[in-house]
């Protein structure tokens, strides 16, 4: 008897839990976690193996260089896969960004060199220089190369590694073929932490050349980029800063004794350009940054130990202490009664000096002196003319004493405005983003206010066609916002660009990378993005009941309703992420959790046992079905089907659809949802703040992810739920023997479950009243009642910007100031003493 049945199409239904068939696994955002080479060579082709998790499929290398081709190479796996790269024949010696796309996306940022040099892995002996080698290390650990070299050749060995990132502090020793240390190379300013020295190879032999951490202890990452050989450089230029749109000539100071003039044409964008190499063939390093700057720039002239006289403020001298102990002067006109700030700017363009600041009279008696800030070791003052002074002298030199070719100067004197112009920066905490096709992302910007408080636009440059962006207003006084990006189709891998305008005032979005602002600043701000399928399976997030009464109470907390909807078979745990347009707040440069919107605990969407288990089951029993019609098929073949085989059939067809009951109703029955608790800070704009969820579905191994979705933004007001009201109080009429009395009188309440009593205190009333004693209002009241005493003789009138707040702990445990109630005193003038008639 021959028994079929249809194929099997099982569907679990319910709660937000679904059973399909499962498919071939989506491409996920690559990870990379390691390259051989972090550098490119100029006219050839190199090759770069990189390894990490999902490199798979079609890999590419999106970057900043000027890239003529690229090919993977056969044999290439998701772990593990091989670039040949190669550059256009004009590509400038530098620092580049790179990522890495996929199909699934694009990864996180990292650097790499471009020169002529040839890249290869970090071996324990070299043939031929010169070579830059790559590596790492890690804690203690120390590098060793052999070569060969012939005597009077002139060598030059330099590490790259703070300047890739890179958490190694270098320090290089050189040993002769007798063992002797010849050369002891330390972390450089110049250099932003890494190491070079340069020497004559005294004989012929084999030297030995160690690279460590300075002490031993190198933190991850330790990647490095060792060079060996002869090649140009440059660290400094000459003026390090030139006036915005003009033409400018400029030198390049490397090596001892060789500078290379160039002129500059006309710039108008950027805080800072790369000034190009004369010599691209023969030039290695990171490209040198000529600043600028709306100010008319100066050179220092030289006239013995004379001071420089400058005409007028502002002024800006691109200054040199030529030789040890100089001591550079300025002699500055200045308005009496009029505050000028002076500052140094040195350490932050690289150059080896302290600079000191010192202001003196004309007669050479110190005035102020300054030479580090809280910011750095180069020196600021803001100095107050004091009346009859028309000039200053400004000295500038290095503490130690130091001088040189290398040690060069920035100073500026301009007189400080009444009011300071107002300003703000951008901050892009991601430096890269993946928006999955249908589905909608969220990107955070946050806006560092500088004395202006108004609303912000911010503007895409480059934006691809088919990615759609929303939410581009930061709010008046907001200090972030989170963006919204959405596609329905491909969008190519772009190095998206942002600017943020605001009436007059512009400026661009910026990696939070002090490193990269400081010496290569043009590469701080694209944003790689580009667009990724969407998982093949069931997995959402979003905003659960109730979320339209929620509020930002201060000092309290806020719970959140968050749902999801996970498909069996991708039933593992959802982990919680906060974002929020507040900006990070920071003190000693650490974010500081107390003054944020912050997670109460880490969050987990936990994953429902009871639904695995009937979803296995499910699995299980439509293995078992499978099996027994493939054994029913077998036995028909034979021509005879034995009982049992035919009861296997319909026996396992029942417990296949008795799974399928108890898998949909644990389905049905599954929990899906959480309340998020999130912590208040004391603190914050008054104006509602946006949050959303990232959300990552993770496997049942709780550690890898199988897909990120987002929440919707939702925009929550803030609430000081402690709320002072005032009646408005009526006039007090002055007695002139007795002077007069007011009662203020008013309330508090207490909002979003605050609790606990309130202290009320009343400030900014007239001279001449005293100033009550403050009022405790209790736990269980809310009135509260002030009696304001007016001596005689008090002058009548209108008194507006008296204010009444109250403080507390509404939540029992932080204090929280309420918003001042402001209200005005009106105090009426005594009636006039009645007339008196003579007698008679």
């Amino acid at each position: 008897m021959r028994l079929s049945f249809p194929a099997l199409a099982l569907v679990l239904c319910g709660a937000g839990l679904f059973f399909v068939a499962p498919g071939p696994a989506s491409a996920a955002v690559p990870l990379v976690s390691g390259v051989d080479l972090r550098g490119l060579e100029i006219g050839r082709v190199t090759t770069l193996t990189f390894t990490g998790s999902d490199l798979l499929p079609n890999p590419r290398l999106l970057t900043t260089a000027k890239l003529k081709r690229q090919t993977l190479l056969p044999g290439s796996k998701p772990e593990r896969i091989v670039l040949e790269i190669e550059l256009e024949e004009d590509s400038q010696p530098g620092l580049e960004n790179w990522w890495l796309v996929t199909d699934g996306g694009v990864s996180s940022r990292s650097l790499l060199a471009t020169d002529a040099l040839p890249q290869k892995v970090f071996s324990e002996k070299v043939d031929t220089l010169p070579v830059a080698l790559h590596g790492s290390l890690a804690g203690s650990q120390v590098r060793e190369v052999r070569f060969f070299a012939k005597a009077g050749q002139e060598l030059l060995c330099e590490v790259e590694a703070q300047r890739l990132e890179s958490k190694l502090r270098p320090a290089l020793k050189l040993y002769g073929p007798q063992g002797n240390l010849l050369k002891l190379a330390l972390p450089q300013t110049a250099l932003r932490g890494d190491t070079r020295f340069e020497v004559t190879i005294p004989s012929d032999g084999e030297y030995l050349l160690q690279l460590h951490d300075l002490q031993f202890a190198a933190a991850a990452p330790g990647h490095f980029r060792l060079k060996m050989g002869s090649w140009f450089y440059a660290d400094l230029v000459f003026p390090s800063t030139i006036q915005r749109g003009m033409t400018a000539e400029v030198q390049l100071l490397g090596r001892a004794g060789k500078v290379t003039s160039l002129w500059l044409p006309s710039i108008h964008e950027g805080r800072a350009v790369p000034v190009p190499w004369p010599d691209s063939k023969h030039a290695s390093g990171p490209a040198v940054p000529v600043w600028l700057n709306e100010l008319p720039q100066t050179l220092e002239e030289r006239s013995g130990s004379k001071a420089q006289v400058l005409e007028q403020l502002p002024v800006s001298v691109n200054g040199w202490i030529s030789k040890p102990g100089e001591v550079d002067l300025y002699e500055i006109p200045v308005e009496p009664e009029t505050e000028v700030e002076f500052m140094v700017v040195a350490d932050a363009l690289g150059s080896p000096i302290d600079a000191e600041l010192e202001l003196r009279d004309l007669k050479g008696a110190r005035l102020a002196v300054n030479d580090d800030t809280p910011e750095g070791p180069d020196p600021r003052l803001s100095y107050k003319v004091p009346k009859g002074t028309a000039k200053i002298i400004a000295a500038v030199r290095d503490v130690n004493g130091n001088g040189g070719e290398f040690c060069i100067y920035r100073f500026q004197a301009v007189r400080k405005p009444a009011q300071k112009p107002a300003a703000f920066s951008l901050k892009l905490l991601e430096d890269s983003h993946t928006v999955l096709k249908g589905r909608k992302s969220v990107l955070k910007v946050e806006a560092l206010r500088d004395g202006y408080d108004g609303p912000i636009e911010l503007v895409m440059e480059s934006l691809p066609g088919g990615l759609q962006v929303s939410g581009q207003t930061i709010p008046a006084s907001a200090t972030g916002v989170l963006l919204t990006l959405s596609t329905d189709g491909a969008v190519p891998p772009t190095l998206l660009g942002m600017k943020g305008r605001a009436k007059e005032l512009e400026g661009a979005v910026r990696y939070d990378s002090a490193l990269l602002g400081k010496f290569q600043p043009w590469l701080e701000g694209a944003l790689a993005v580009t667009a990724a399928p969407a998982p093949d399976f069931e997995f959402s997030t979003g905003w659960g009941k109730g979320i339209e009464s929620r509020r930002i109470a201060l000092t309290g907390k806020i719970s959140l309703p968050v749902e999801c909807r996970r498909q069996a078979g991708h039933d593992g745990p959802v982990r919680l992420t906060l974002l929020t347009s507040q900006a990070r707040v920071l003190a000693n440069g650490v974010v500081d959790p107390t003054k944020m919107l912050r997670e109460e605990k880490a969050v987990l969407i936990e994953e429902d046992k009871k639904a695995q288990q009937a979803f296995d089951a499910a699995t299980a029993a439509a293995k078992a079905l499978s099996a027994a019609r493939e054994a029913l098929a077998a036995a028909e073949k034979k021509g005879e089907v034995p009982e049992a085989v035919a009861k296997s059939v319909e026996t396992a067809r029942t417990a296949l659809a008795a799974a399928e009951m108890a898998s949909t109703d644990a389905a049905q029955k599954a929990k899906n949802n959480i309340e998020f608790g999130i912590l208040v800070p004391a603190e914050l704009a008054d104006v509602a703040h946006q949050i959303a969820f990232k959300a990552e579905l993770l496997k049942r191994d709780r550690k890898t992810v199988e897909a990120v979705v987002y929440t919707p933004v939702y925009s929550v007001p803030v609430v000081n739920p402690l709320l002072v009201r005032v009646e408005e109080p009526h006039a007090a009429k002055l007695d002139a023997k007795t002077g007069g009395e007011l009662q203020i009188s008013g309330s508090v309440e207490r909002l979003e479950g605050a609790k606990g009593e309130v202290v009320v205190s009343i400030t900014g009333l007239p001279a001449g009243i005293v100033v009550p004693a403050a009022a405790t209002v209790k736990a269980q009241e809310t009135s509260f009642k002030f009696t304001l005493k007016l001596p005689p003789g008090f002058k009548p009138g209108d008194f507006p910007g008296v204010k009444i707040s109250g403080t507390g702990k509404p939540y029992g445990t932080t204090q929280l100031k309420s918003r001042d109630a402001v209200f005005s005193v009106k105090v009426v003038a005594p009636d006039p003493a009645p007339e008196v008639k003579p007698s008679g």
